[in-house]
């Protein structure tokens, strides 16, 4: 058995996508038994996966599994063993809880510590730090030229404001800003994460001035005339 994930179009039907885990190190059974899905679409599976063989883990190892909701395409799986588990106990995660800030918490079962059952809590994928990219092939610029700004860590940011250091500012999560004056400016990103204290982020851009093309009065030409152009 494979641990298979569905996506459907919720009006029609229509499978929209299909993700599919298979432990190949053991092509034993794999199951899912709990799924969440964060406020971006993205898709928690928590489940369990066996072993016919030891392999330096136990019979059972507890799975959690990371869909991306737009595409189905797997974005990481952890094959969790209860501290390098070595005896033929077993882990399986049957809850499964996303915060929307990047935390995914999987709770389950683990016989793994030389007692009865006991529960277990594991916490993946902590809140990214704050970081954005810039438009262009390198931070130098021509001025009067828009240049765009993306917060990558714009699934976790609860808000933001951008400063240009040239007198500008923007709300805008992803703005455009042309700088009309050659200098090196610090942009600066502010944000506030998962509702932690506002972080921050610089980066230069070094903005070079525009060529100057000075250009002769209008000249009036005849046909088949000569005019050299000197820039």
């Amino acid at each position: 058995y494979d641990m298979v994930t569905f996506k459907y179009d919720n009006a029609t039907g229509e499978v929209l996508w299909m993700n599919g885990y298979n432990n190949l190190t053991e092509n034993e059974d794999d199951w899912g038994f709990c799924v969440a899905v964060d406020k971006y679409g993205d898709v928690a599976v928590g489940g369990v996966t066996t072993y016919a063989t030891l392999q330096g883990k136990g019979a059972e190892d507890a799975v959690a599994h990371k869909i991306d909701g737009a595409t189905g395409a797997t974005l990481w799986t952890d094959e969790y063993s209860h501290a390098g588990n070595t005896t033929l106990g077993s882990e399986r995660f049957v809850c499964i809880l996303m915060d929307g800030c990047g935390g995914i918490y999987a709770g389950g079962q683990t016989d793994s510590t030389g007692t009865a059952d006991n529960f277990l809590l594991v916490k993946y994928q902590d809140a990214p730090e704050l970081n954005f990219s810039i438009g262009t092939a390198d931070t130098v610029v021509c001025a009067n030229v828009p240049v765009d700004f993306t917060l990558i860590t714009a699934d976790s940011a609860d808000s933001w404001s951008w400063n240009f250091a040239d007198g500008g500012t923007s709300l805008a999560r992803n703005p455009s800003h042309g700088f009309t004056s050659a200098d090196t400016f610090q942009v600066m990103l502010i944000a506030d994460i998962c509702g932690s204290p506002a972080d921050t982020a610089y980066q230069n851009i070094y903005v070079l001035a525009g060529p100057s093309i000075n250009l002769p009065p209008d000249t009036s030409l005849c046909e088949g005339d000569s005019l050299w152009l000197d820039a």
